[in-house]
């Protein structure tokens, strides 16, 4: 997780703490489902090792959420401040030119997107030149969208546990998803 030395003070060591505390009980209700701290943590986290293990060397460290209300919303922005970055909120009741240009004159190198703003995405890329590590965790193939994109790489559910898996194995973890020892 994040480097920073006066952890006590951020946002997302509070959840943590939270989260230890009352691991079972409701954190967020989003779309009449209640997600456990437990369960959001768990989510954050493995935002943040594949925020990590993708990150570009010397880029700003920014990552854009375009989300909404969603699950993947609320674990991004932990995820995303847990990876030791600032987040960037693309909303998609927002005109999507506002999104690109901000999207642009942040200069995000990642983007983590949820299952409600993906039908905007293409639209939102369409001008994007600089290359995006585009983490679509609610996504099980991404084949279509890397595709279309090219230049950016996409990563999908399957895609996103295989490297959090690996991301968590450098630091010891010892349990397995999709055959990927972490």
């Amino acid at each position: 997780m994040s480097g920073t030395t006066d952890s006590h003070r951020l946002l997302w060591t509070g959840f943590l703490r939270s989260c230890g505390q009352f691991s079972t009980r409701g954190a967020i209700e989003v779309a009449g489902r209640e997600v456990t701290y437990e369960q959001l943590s768990y989510r954050a986290k493995r935002l943040a090792a594949t925020l990590q293990a993708t990150a570009v060397p010397g880029a700003v460290p920014l990552t854009a959420v375009f989300a909404y209300r969603s699950e993947t919303a609320y674990a991004a922005v932990l995820g995303v401040l847990m990876a030791g970055h600032g987040y960037v909120p693309l909303n998609r009741t927002f005109p999507i030119d506002r999104s690109r240009v901000m999207l642009e004159r942040s200069m995000c190198r990642s983007v983590i997107v949820d299952a409600g703003s993906e039908p905007q995405l293409e639209t939102l890329l369409r001008s994007i030149a600089i290359p995006l590590v585009i983490i679509c965790p609610d996504r099980a193939d991404v084949t279509e969208l890397a595709g279309k994109f090219p230049a950016h790489q996409f990563i999908g559910a399957r895609e996103f546990d295989c490297l959090s898996a690996l991301h968590f194995r450098e630091y010891g973890a010892t349990e397995r998803c999709n055959g990927v020892p972490r």
